[in-house]
């Protein structure tokens, strides 16, 4: 009776160690995309009568010269896409993304740009139900598409 005891026992954790492994893995991978792309805080609320996800991102730039009149720098362009693709893929309930972004300018933070777009045209650009690879393949393809339906704003 000991012997099958201790059988079971050794078989059941042989089981279950892998199913938590991937469990973490899964859950710190889908944290992973939010942290590299330098975002701060995400926050869910209701906006005239839309479920709006509003994710803050603070930018650690070394060099102010990466900020362009007019322009976002390309590590931004790829973070933006990724952020509207994981907010709109992972939340199925948020019909709207604004991300609005910070960097560091003499020790206190400057608006960098804000973004704004709706489920229906992250659609219409292709992002949604998209995996991870096939968004990383075009990048800029995605990324020219959604600036393009959605609202853009740098501020300098």
């Amino acid at each position: 009776m000991e012997k099958e005891s201790i059988i079971l026992i050794v078989t059941i954790i042989l089981v279950a160690i892998p199913i938590v492994w991937l469990v973490q893995h899964y859950i710190s991978s889908s944290e992973d995309i939010l942290a590299k792309c330098d975002v701060y805080h995400v926050e869910f609320t209701t906006i005239n009568g839309k479920n709006v996800s509003i994710v803050y991102q603070i930018k650690n730039l070394e060099n102010l010269s990466e900020i362009s009149r007019g322009n976002l720098d390309a590590q931004t362009k790829i973070e933006l896409c990724y952020i509207v693709w994981y907010i709109f893929n992972k939340y199925k309930n948020v019909d709207e993304v604004q991300i609005i972004s910070y960097y560091s300018h003499g020790g206190k933070l400057a608006e960098y740009y804000k973004f704004k777009i709706d489920r229906r045209n992250a659609e219409l650009a292709g992002l949604l139900n998209i995996s991870k690879k096939d968004l990383s393949n075009n990048i800029y393809l995605y990324y020219n598409k959604i600036i393009k339906l959605g609202k853009l704003k740098i501020i300098q």
